[in-house]
């Protein structure tokens, strides 16, 4: 199959590109690799091996829980979301070691079947990082015969090459060969939400499919997959403020949210932040509200997400991309002591484009479109700082 590009999409793209704000990102390859490289598995025996590579009861860092929880690793792609099965073999809580795509085809095992599988899993991962430190790349043709050879090499296991876990390890060791897209379903929809690409390739076709698609635009492999990063997991916000806030905002490089009486919002769970709220402020009749608010500043923004700033006649002051995870500054006489660190893309005044003004203090409008515009709100918000 012939790989072709509609040359008005891929100028459409460029156009995105210039809007997009990508931040700098902190690789960590070279300690993955010393942890967990194929040499280093390979030498892995017995129940070292099961609590070296697989989600176990005693282990709180290991490869599968490191490739999705440690934030060392999360400019490798995310992996969030699904269950346990996607793991393949994990130790469940209470039942022992659980082998199994899903809980029909799941099956119990003994810690030595355990490690029999995992045994296996772990000799083909190997395998593959052999034949794949072997091959070019270069064509989504090359792509296609590494996804049929990958499939024969794991045939004999549950745990099949197109799990996200074993795909993101093959980027964490080959970084410049897959993308940082680790399901195929989410390729799919990135090919045809970007590039207006429906794929009939495989699930490692699709990475050659978007490298070639990278080619074709004059991008580096790895400025493809920043650009993935900096949007496919990215939220967009609305933070209103008092005016009188906005020099400081714009001085310190923060945004910030009151009810600094609460304290430390770190680790916050939110039956805890109910009773605790419910002392500090007990005739607030916004309560749900304002709790929502506090756990999306304290653990539902990330770093790279983007967040508009409007005062209190609705006014758009700026936007700016999160820098920071959140912090707590717990001095008497800061203001500010809830914030997070950010870096100001634009700055100015203007109306704002919502008929019906968003009034609370938060709001995640990543989803929220504008009909008369068809496109999305956050689109929209931009292109009003460019013009």
């Amino acid at each position: 199959m012939e790989f072709k590009i509609d040359n008005d999409v891929i100028e459409v793209f460029k156009t995105k590109l210039k809007k997009t704000y990508i931040p700098e990102y902190e690789y960590n390859y070279k300690k993955f690799r010393k942890l967990y490289a194929p040499n280093v598995l390979k030498e892995l025996e017995g129940v070292e091996l099961l609590e070296r590579m697989f989600r176990s009861n005693k282990s709180s860092s290991n490869l599968c829980i490191d490739l999705e929880h440690d934030n060392n690793y999360s400019s490798g792609g995310s992996m969030k979301g699904g269950t346990s099965y996607k793991f393949s073999l994990y130790e469940k809580k209470g039942s022992g070691w659980t082998y199994g795509n899903s809980s029909k085809s799941a099956e119990l095992l003994t810690e030595s079947e355990a490690i029999m599988v995992g045994s296996a899993i772990r000799d083909a991962l190997v395998s593959s990082c052999d034949l794949i430190s072997e091959s070019t790349l270069e064509s989504i043709a090359d792509y296609e015969e590494l996804n049929m050879r990958l499939e024969d090499i794991f045939s004999d296991v549950k745990a099949n090459p197109r799990l996200m876990w074993i795909h993101k390890y093959f980027h964490m060791i080959f970084p410049d060969k897959f993308t940082v897209i680790h399901t195929d379903d989410k390729r799919s929809a990135f090919l045809n939400s970007e590039f207006n690409v429906s794929s009939e390739y495989s699930a490692y076709g699709k990475d050659g499919e978007i490298f070639s698609i990278a080619n074709a635009i004059g991008l580096t492999r790895k400025e493809m997959n920043e650009y993935i990063l900096a949007t496919i997991n990215r939220d967009y916000w609305i933070l209103t403020i008092d005016y009188d806030q906005w020099d400081t905002f714009k001085t310190k490089n923060i945004i910030s949210i009151d009810w600094n009486e609460i304290g430390t919002l770190t680790n916050a769970n939110k039956n805890r932040l109910i009773k605790k709220y419910c002392k500090v402020y007990p005739n607030d009749i916004n309560q749900e509200e304002s709790i929502d608010i506090l756990l999306s500043f304290s653990n539902g923004m990330k770093k790279g997400d983007i967040v508009f700033i409007q005062d209190e006649e609705y006014n758009l002051l700026g936007y700016c991309a999160i820098e920071s995870d959140y912090t707590y500054l717990n001095m008497s006489d800061e203001l500010c002591k809830h914030r997070r660190f950010v870096k100001w893309i634009k700055t100015g005044c203007y109306e704002n484009l919502f008929e019906q003004p968003l009034t609370a203090v938060l709001t995640n409008i990543t989803l929220y479109t504008f009909e008369n515009l068809k496109v999305p709100c956050y689109e929209a918000l931009i292109n009003r700082f460019i013009k």
